[in-house]
């Protein structure tokens, strides 16, 4: 009894959620859905920041482009992206703090300032998800679970545990989980048609401080005909305990540079 109410009481804190239902499929790998969530949430309820460069490849119909960036990730929903070209300083920023978004293009001239919605963000990034969404994706976790009432359903999909979520207020979303080492594996989350938004695939997982962080992100992003990014961490760093501070997240004006408004 005191396990399930400790699992319980995990998933309510990803989430102003109550579980109304549990429905138990075939697999005998894990004792109830949320046997498995508590496993997989390693990351916990601390804050923390993630700190690495990376290798970022997107690639739209006919189109590729990759480029370098150093990354800054913070729980719940702070983001710093810096690119790194072969040549010269950095051509592009782009931050989200308290729910401003900010991008600066320094060869251009142009500083953009708006609130961080995920319309705001696929002005800038090919991506159109939330930014609490992306700061899961990046550090490989499940999206929030928020909602009055929250359906919770088991099956098995190839070697994987799958977990349903169903809930009212957040459109359902599948997870993938691997059983033998307790790691997630793979996100859908579903639109309100039940078409798949995006989906992300986790690898290459590195331990930090007991937690465990994915070194390959592949996200499928299913607007704009179809974009999938290919995300390689090189020196991962994590920081638990430590807030987004706005001496690391947040963009400033540069001198003399006008701000345009995100509309």
């Amino acid at each position: 009894m005191r396990l399930l109410l400790s699992l319980l009481l995990l998933l309510l804190s990803s989430g102003c959620a109550t579980v109304t239902g549990v429905e138990k499929g075939e697999s005998t790998s894990y004792r109830s859905p949320l046997e498995a969530l508590s496993r997989i949430d390693r990351l916990g309820s601390d804050p923390f920041i993630l700190k690495t460069s990376a290798s970022v490849e997107v690639r739209a119909a006919r189109d590729r482009s990759p480029m370098r960036a150093v990354l800054l990730v913070g729980k719940p929903d702070s983001f710093r992206m810096e690119s790194l070209p072969v040549i010269g300083p950095p051509d592009f920023f782009l931050s989200i703090y308290r729910g401003t978004l900010k991008a600066y293009y320094p060869l251009e001239g142009k500083f953009y300032r708006g609130p961080a919605t995920a319309e705001g963000m696929s002005r800038f990034l090919p991506i159109a998800i939330s930014a609490n969404d992306l700061v899961r994706v990046l550090t490989g976790a499940r999206p929030e679970v928020a909602g009055g009432q929250v359906v919770l359903k088991s099956s098995v999909e190839r070697d994987f545990y799958r977990v349903d979520i169903a809930s009212e207020g957040r459109r359902r979303q599948a997870l993938l989980i691997d059983p033998r080492q307790d790691r997630l594996r793979r996100i859908e989350v579903f639109g309100a048609l039940d078409e798949i938004l995006y989906e992300a695939e986790f690898e290459d997982f590195q331990g930090i401080d007991g937690r465990l962080i994915p070194k390959r992100i592949e996200l499928t992003v299913n607007a704009y005909g179809g974009v999938k990014i290919s995300i390689r961490y090189s020196d991962p760093n994590l920081s638990l305990g430590v807030e987004a501070g706005e001496d690391l997240f947040d963009l400033g004006s540069p001198d003399g540079v006008p701000v345009l408004p995100l509309e």
